[in-house]
């Protein structure tokens, strides 16, 4: 009974240590959004009554 606990236990802790020893996947930037042009359009720069409104940002 003993014998088998501590193969159990070993077995534990060589996953552990293998487990220390893995590397993180990189972190992937997700996909930037594609905007349709019309939708695109109404964000655009426009003049109002004699008063310009600058673009909305795209990053935004």
């Amino acid at each position: 009974m003993l014998n088998r606990f501590c193969r159990m236990l070993m077995a534990a802790g060589a996953l552990g240590l293998l487990a220390a020893c893995a590397t993180a996947p990189e972190p992937v930037a997700p996909p930037q959004p594609e905007l349709p042009p019309e939708v695109a359009a109404h964000y655009a720069g426009l003049q109002d009554g004699g008063f310009e409104i600058p673009a909305v940002p795209p990053d935004i």
